[in-house]
């Protein structure tokens, strides 16, 4: 049954990464063919966004749409790469993925297990409360101008029209798109575009627990770390905004949890580097800003590689050091019980 999933799993990822490479290819093509101007125009008579011409050839100059061309050309060439590279490996790849979710959720089973009573009804009340807080604010915090400002220039609009704007400012594309779908079965209102965010959030705080318990090793300091942490003054409005930023705090835990797999277990399997690849991919697309994020993290485990390589090395050296000494002290023994014996040999004889 697993295999059979496993096989349509392949099936319908195989034909939607070919639909969005034929996708790409062919609006670089267009591009091509058209040029600047007419293509503009082509996107501003698709969308029915004549009364707003001049506002979008003030914000998407020539440069910048050239620079588009270059990042869709990039796509296409690493995505027919990917999918050349992946084509016989993606049923062994999907089940790995599948494993790595599983040991993720696993984990954060036994988190809750490992917990005492009086933990646990510590970790229910903190997320009980935040939960509570999050849909005060929810309705409650006041609009921010850049919520205004996406909502009417992103969220009322089509996702695709965000995706390809992806270089404009306050343009959240992961945000726009989860808001969407929120706003197919909710009143179309500002409030429904926060819903998803602070659903992020509840589980951003589970996926902090887990990763900051590796450090912490106790898990009173890890909530209490938790609760500081998710009301601190630039998360908690962040996490109620219907902006990107929830979702860049979610990717960056996913990309700590799985490098740190990869790094101190030796249990790692492709699943894991699959699943960093798409918490960059993904947060990248929450926020361009998820860079300085990437960098930090990308940073951090460079400084543990290299002490941990350096701390392997010295091991070394102080065991050969060791056995050196170890292996001369038993050669300089054995000749002393040498003499010893020859001497007790001689005395016994006269």
């Amino acid at each position: 049954m697993g295999f059979i999933a496993y096989k349509k799993g392949t099936v319908i990822f195989k034909v939607l990464l070919l639909v969005i490479i034929a996708s790409i290819a062919i609006m670089l093509s267009v591009s091509f063919l058209l040029g600047y101007e007419q293509s503009i125009n082509a996107i501003i008579t698709i969308f029915n966004k004549e009364e707003r011409k001049e506002f979008v050839f003030a914000i998407v100059t020539q440069d910048l749409f050239s620079n588009v061309q270059i990042y869709m050309l990039i796509l296409v060439v690493g995505g027919c790469s990917i999918l050349w590279y992946l084509w016989n490996k993606l049923e062994l790849l999907l089940s790995s993925l599948s494993l790595s979710l599983k040991t993720l959720i696993k984990d954060c089973i036994a988190f809750y297990r490992s917990m005492s009573r009086i933990e646990r009804l510590m970790a229910g009340i903190i997320l009980f409360s935040l939960f509570l807080y999050r849909l005060y604010l929810l309705v409650n915090l006041p609009v921010n101008s850049d919520e205004v400002w996406m909502f009417q220039s992103y969220g009322k609009n089509s996702p695709l029209l965000s995706f390809f704007w992806y270089p404009l400012p306050s343009n959240h594309v992961l945000q726009t798109f989860v808001s969407r779908i929120f706003l197919y079965f909710s009143p179309y209102s500002l409030v429904s575009m926060r819903f998803p965010v602070v659903l992020t959030g509840i589980v951003t705080f589970i996926l902090y627990c887990v990763v900051a318990d590796t450090f912490l090793n106790n898990k009173k300091y890890t909530l209490l770390s938790a609760l500081v942490f998710l009301t601190s003054a630039g998360v908690h409005t962040s996490l109620v905004y219907a902006r990107g930023y929830a979702f860049t705090m979610f990717f960056t835990l996913l990309l700590l949890y799985f490098t740190m797999k990869i790094f101190w277990q030796k249990n790692s399997s492709a699943g894991d580097y699959i699943m960093i690849y798409l918490s960059i991919v993904f947060g990248f697309l929450s926020v361009f800003s998820f860079a300085y994020n990437f960098v930090t993290v990308t940073g951090f485990f460079i400084i543990c590689f290299f002490i941990k390589r350096k701390k392997s090395r010295g091991w070394q050296v102080d065991c050969h050091f060791f056995t050196f000494h170890r292996n001369s002290f038993s050669n300089i023994w054995s000749y002393l019980d040498y003499k010893w014996q020859g001497c007790s040999i001689y005395s016994s004889t006269y």
